[in-house]
């Protein structure tokens, strides 16, 4: 018999307690009907199993995804939460005591013991266990190639067995006909995800949610004064919604406490599994800088180069899965939907295969076979985007500039089309980094250092977190507690962060953002092409410039102009400098505007001064006889430059503490070493016959930003 859960009515009478529960079913004559009170008169009542008021007990379970649809081939993936605690003081109830069974129509499903099982439910794993260090124990279930219509809830307590049926109630999407394409930009720092319907000319949206795509055991809170997603959230007990916001996924992506652009960071069970599993272990860590991790989790904020192992895989999984819940939503069918995924030109080879790899087994896993999925470069899409929006005013020479946190790529567009593209590891988490010190943790950032003990935060949460990162011993890095610091400056206590770092630390972002643009203009005209007409920034990385460096535009205009004019003479007009609200979301946008058959940038590698190696080898033999002294007068060249720069920005922004004097010896200082320094080190790890596909430009200069932090 099918159960028809629409018409299911639950009545509750308060004195005395009392629930009836009624159900209609397809089939039946009249619907089917039970009471349940607290002590049974009759052998057709059921009886409420009441804890009272003082019970130190408490559990919960999720099911992730409740959408559905009516094709069940495409409902081949379910995930199941539980979590409990006691708070007693000698504890006897745990997350063991509770066991799940689930059905299909009246079939119990199989535990799928080995590998050769299609369908079914694999053994549960227990990811946190209870202790007097953790509150809450959680365990996973999953069902593959299969959905359920009822789940057999067993409880053990106080050496009673209590059982019961829960019977999702399926949001199921029927006679979907709508198709979307989806682009989803997986950066180093940020994760953005974006969609249109095809054949739409509106403005694309932004991945969010207006209704839950997980369902609890227990419903919402009723008030009319809170967001949806607090409903849901401010109904469970505190514990456990920390071990569920740590562990497992949000009701829903709101737009406003969850939302993209995301931290790209994983919550990791902390052991050695050999193998990652979604939810089992690791997950995307959505609570990341809003509430400390609970159970057994640390945190991993540099997966997207983590090639060799399954973070990377999890990551898109898991936002592959919400991609599905997304569509199903919007009334959209896999069949006909589109992914787009962005890597950025410094993949080698190795890499890119990697990452091509695992994109299409995971869209064909999660979304099926008729699903496209394309790669685009994450520095052509923005040009798309912004060209379909007119902000150009000449389109002969065109530079995108993407600064992610851990590359810049830069695409120079010649009369529409692209022209060639490069890409260097010189992202914005040099900024806060410690050079090229491979120690993750060491703390010597002069940035943190000097914030260190002065940022303090209201927010309970907030606090723990932050009192868990700083100290010398935390495994964190400079790089996440400073990310960390800057996305929740808003709750600092007496502190007004950008404000400080602006007044502070000007020298160093304006050396960072000089670097970067001297070094395009000297490759631009290394290629004999003409400068920019129009540079645009895309990448939450370039926030920096208008935030930190300078909000005023024609400062930025001038400063810029100052650097192109000494590469490119002084008869060069005016450059015209974007710098967009949709820093972020111009990539994920620009994919889906990007012309099916649009040419692809073909990729140039710049050393840094004239001259194309095709391998190791070839660079390790010129090095001493002729690239280091070319280098280092190229270097010399853009300190030079910068001091320029720099007055030129004292002057326009009304500058009075810096002392230009000490900036100068401070970058002139072991520059040359450095170079020296990181060539050896980095040469020294490749193979001859491998293809460099970075620059040694930037080699000293991570190591000059260094320097003027601590300045």
């Amino acid at each position: 018999t099918t159960l028809d859960i629409a018409n299911a009515r639950i009545s509750v009478k308060d004195s005395p307690m009392e629930v009836t529960f009624t159900l209609d079913c397809e089939g039946l004559a009249e619907p089917l009907q039970k009471k349940y009170v607290n002590t049974r008169t009759k052998p057709t009542e059921g009886e409420i199993i009441s804890l009272g008021e003082g019970t130190k007990i408490a559990f919960d379970l999720g099911i992730f995804p409740i959408i559905k649809s009516d094709d069940a081939d495409a409902n081949q993936y379910f995930k199941v939460m539980v979590a409990a605690k006691d708070s007693n003081d000698m504890p006897g109830f745990c997350v063991d005591d509770i066991s799940c069974l689930f059905y299909k129509g009246k079939a119990l499903l199989q535990e799928a013991t080995d590998s050769h099982f299609k369908s079914g439910v694999k053994p549960s794993i227990i990811r946190s266990k209870q202790s007097t260090k953790n509150a809450v124990g959680t365990e996973f279930y999953e069902l593959f190639n299969t959905d359920f219509d009822l789940l057999n809830l067993n409880i053990k307590y106080e050496g009673k067995t209590y059982s019961g049926a829960l019977i999702p109630n399926w949001r199921i999407i029927k006679n979907a006909n709508r198709d979307y394409t989806y682009a989803i930009d997986f950066g180093t720092s940020n994760t953005f995800v974006s969609a249109i319907e095809n054949n739409s000319d509106n403005q694309p949206r932004q991945l969010t949610m207006d209704k839950p795509v997980m369902a609890f055991l227990h419903n919402k809170l009723l008030n009319d004064q809170k967001e949806e997603i607090d409903l849901w959230e401010d109904a469970m007990d505190g514990d456990l919604l920390k071990a569920f916001k740590s562990e497992f996924i949000p009701a829903f992506v709101d737009g406003k406490k969850y939302k993209f652009p995301l931290r790209s960071v994983l919550s990791i069970k902390d052991t050695s599994d050999p193998e990652k599993v979604l939810f089992d272990n690791c997950n995307i860590a959505f609570a990341y800088e809003k509430t400390p991790l609970v159970g057994s989790n640390i945190v991993d904020t540099d997966i997207k180069w983590s090639l060799e192992s399954d973070e990377i895989r999890i990551f898109i999984r898991e936002l592959l899965l919400l991609v599905k819940s997304d569509l199903f939503d919007h009334g959209g069918k896999t069949a006909g939907t589109k992914i787009i995924w962005f890597a950025p030109l410094s993949l080698d080879n190795t890499q890119r295969k990697t990452y091509n790899k695992i994109w299409k087994e995971e869209v064909e896993t999660i979304l099926g076979p008729n699903v496209e999925n394309v790669c685009c470069s994450e520095s052509e899409a923005p040009y798309y985007y912004f060209n379909r929006k007119n902000e150009f005013t000449s389109i002969n020479s065109v530079a995108i500039i993407d600064i992610g946190g851990g590359s810049t790529d830069v695409v120079y567009f010649k009369d529409g089309k692209p022209g060639f593209a490069n890409s260097v590891h010189f992202g914005c988490d040099v900024l806060w980094g410690n050079g090229h010190n491979k120690m993750n943790n060491d703390k010597k950032n002069g940035i943190f250092l000097k914030y260190k003990d002065s940022v303090k935060f209201d927010d309970g949460e907030l606090a723990a977190i932050n009192n868990g990162m700083v100290p010398e011993n935390s495994e964190y890095s400079t790089k996440d507690i400073l990310n960390f610091w800057i996305g929740n400056e808003d709750k600092m206590k007496n502190l007004h962060l950008s404000t400080r770092l602006e007044e502070d630390f000007k020298p160093v972002f304006a050396y960072h953002y000089a670097s970067i643009i001297y070094y395009i203009a000297q490759m631009i005209k290394s290629r004999g092409d003409a400068c920019p007409r129009a540079i645009t920034f895309s990448g939450n990385g370039s926030r920096y410039i208008d935030t930190l460096l300078s909000a005023n535009e024609n400062t930025l205009v001038e400063v810029t102009m100052v650097i192109l004019r000494h590469v490119f003479g002084n008869d060069i007009p005016t450059v015209q400098l974007i710098l967009p609200k949709e820093r972020k979301e111009s990539t994920c946008y620009g994919g889906l505007y990007k012309p099916k058959n649009a040419e692809v940038a073909e990729p140039y590698y710049f050393l840094g001064v004239d001259g194309q190696f095709e391998s190791v080898a070839d660079i390790k033999r010129v090095f001493e006889s002729e690239l280091k002294g070319a280098l280092q007068n190229q270097l010399e060249d853009f300190n030079a430059t910068y001091i320029d720069m720099l007055g030129c920005l004292i002057r326009k922004d009304n500058i009075t503490n810096i002392n230009t004097d000490r900036i100068r010896k401070c970058i002139a200082d072991k520059m040359i070493d450095y170079l020296e320094t990181d060539y050896k080190k980095t040469f020294g790890e490749m193979q001859d016959e491998q293809h460099f596909n970075d620059s040694l430009f930037f080699m000293p200069i991570i190591d000059k930003v260094f320097d003027l932090t601590k300045l």
